[in-house]
């Protein structure tokens, strides 16, 4: 492994997985990003992950590329209030929405199908599962939510 100055990893080889190159900067409103290049090509590689930190270490965006020379995007969105994940978004998929009891633990997550930034009840008309004969109640959740000490 060859460092930068500050220590940080500036490229890796080995026996053990693919060569990589690493590059690094500070974005204006001051979160940091860092891009790992996979392969022999360097930082011409077309293998690349681009992670971007906010000032508390966060992850709060990565990119990669995608089909047709896109560009994909994960990110994840932290209440101010709290500083705990509330959303997270990947490409093709709904966005995971995360809810805390005053305690800090997650209550409930779920994906936001409809995409209007709330965890929604399963309405009465979708199809719920049914038990088996020889299901326990433990095993059989109707409501298609997590239950404790049932």
């Amino acid at each position: 492994m060859v460092s930068r100055i500050d220590g940080r990893p500036a490229s890796a080889s080995g026996t053990a997985g693919s060569e990589q190159s690493f590059d690094y900067g500070i974005n204006p409103d001051g979160s940091t990003w860092t891009t790992v290049y996979i392969g022999p090509g360097g930082t011409a590689s077309p293998r690349w992950v681009k992670t971007t930190r906010d000032f508390l270490g966060r992850t709060i965006r990565s990119e990669r590329p995608g089909p047709n020379s896109s560009i994909e995007v994960a990110e994840q969105i932290y209440d101010p209030a709290t500083g705990r994940l509330v959303e997270s978004q990947s490409p093709g998929t709904a966005p995971l929405l995360m809810e805390y009891n005053d305690l800090g633990q997650i209550t409930r997550a779920g994906m936001d199908i409809n995409r209007n930034g709330t965890l929604d009840l399963v309405p009465d008309a979708w199809p719920r599962p049914t038990a088996s004969p020889n299901a326990s109640k433990a095993s059989c959740n109707p409501t298609g939510f997590g239950t404790r000490g049932a």
